[in-house]
């Protein structure tokens, strides 16, 4: 079991979805006895993100939302938005909650575009049920972004009969996220979508989106899914470091000065962490719910003691869109160039190698069996053959032998 610090009597954690709750069932797990504050800026019960662009949107009432975590002793606070930070406290738009230590988890807001035009986007339970309010035959919805929450709106807005238009400033459909010899890939699942690429979005207007180049494409529904950026401004002259997140080591532990009032006792997990990857190389931030749960649990144990955390996973997530299943596992370079396979019946993978040869990230398409063997083969460190990458036929878990 881990050792619980003694100085710790009151753990306050700053956002309710899954890495605040993960930390907070782990402490318990772990033993905390001390009292534990779970703060939420959302009104609703701490929920699962992913179904809000897949079954929410499509209407799907079946698919579970909660998250499965007790919380019976947990003091949970829900509609209530951390405001700043002082020496002994997380300040809330509803008052203070003292702490002897804090886990900050308040996870990223989305980026919106200039323009008086109302733009929506994605991120909470409440922006699905207004988005799928509006969805139906006929509408004119215009994406802007050609992201992996816009080809699932795409997905969902074109199967209820909207008219969709996609704007994509970049050569090919999630070219930022896959680079583009796999984003291109996927530009023929946008055919029932006016997918239109290589064209830059100046502004959103009250009648549609103005294009860079003066045109003006009508819509009576605008989603912006053009990134988002960690919710850390309340943080604002706390002395934590908050470029691109909050600046954490490898237990997740806030790096500050050695005289500063939180030292040691402020944590970061989920969208917000911005943590040194030893098995990649470089400082990392993650913006997927896999990555906020196991980190966690490892704040968690991290806070109560144990010198031996090492937060350094593999990261994992997925995507559904025009009826394909995308798994990626792993961490590469977007300049790194890809090697594709294929598979029986359409399907395909893509693999990037590191500089030593080893396996850096996979993408399996349509290919489920094929995640379990990438991971293997990225936790092996073992070098696989370019060569032996392009016969198909061969098993990824052979590839290394």
């Amino acid at each position: 079991m881990t050792p619980t610090s003694p100085r710790l009597q009151d753990i306050a954690i700053v956002g309710a979805g899954p890495g605040g709750v993960r930390t907070a069932v782990e402490l318990r797990r772990l033993g905390f006895p001390g009292g534990i504050t779970l703060i939420g800026a959302e009104a609703e019960a701490p929920y699962s993100r992913p179904p809000l662009s897949k079954e929410l949107l499509r209407g799907d009432e079946s698919a579970p939302l909660t998250l499965k975590a007790d919380l019976s002793d947990v003091e949970v606070l829900l509609g209530q938005t951390a405001t700043g930070l002082d020496a002994s406290a997380v300040r809330t738009d509803h008052g203070r909650v003292t702490a002897d230590a804090v886990v900050v988890a308040t996870g990223a807001t989305p980026v919106r575009l200039p323009g008086p035009g109302r733009q929506r986007v994605l991120r909470t339970h409440a922006d699905a049920l207004d988005l799928r309010g509006e969805l139906g035959p006929g509408v004119r919805l215009v994406i802007i972004g050609a992201s992996w929450i816009g080809a699932e709106v795409a997905t969902t807005a074109s199967n209820l009969g909207c008219h969709v238009t996609c704007l994509e400033a970049g050569p090919a459909p999630l070219h930022a996220a896959l680079g583009f010899d796999v984003g291109v890939k996927t530009a023929e699942w946008w055919q029932d979508v006016d997918l239109r690429l290589d064209t830059p979005v100046c502004s959103v207007e009250h009648d549609g989106v103005l294009l860079a180049t003066g045109s003006l494409i009508p819509a009576d529904i605008v989603l912006t899914c053009v990134g988002v950026r960690p919710e850390v401004a309340w943080l604002t002259g706390s002395g934590l470091s908050l470029e691109d997140g909050i600046r954490v080591d490898h237990r997740l532990i806030a790096e500050l000065r050695n005289d500063h009032a939180w030292k040691g006792r402020i944590g970061a997990v989920g969208d917000v962490a911005n943590w040194p990857s030893h098995r990649y190389g470089t400082r990392m931030r993650i913006e997927h719910w896999d990555h906020a749960a196991q980190g966690g649990r490892a704040l968690a144990a991290a806070l109560l003691g144990d010198e031996s955390v090492v937060h350094d996973p593999i990261p994992y997530f997925w995507s559904e869109q025009f009826g394909h299943r995308l798994q990626y596992v792993g961490h590469h370079d977007p300049a790194d160039a890809p090697v594709l396979r294929h598979y029986e019946n359409g399907a395909w993978g893509a693999a990037w190698l590191r500089t030593d040869g080893s396996l850096g990230a996979y993408l399996a398409v349509d290919v489920p069996r094929e995640l379990p063997q990438a991971q293997s083969l990225i936790l092996s460190g073992l070098p696989v053959p370019r060569e032996r990458l392009d016969d198909y036929g061969l098993a990824l878990s052979s590839l290394s032998n």
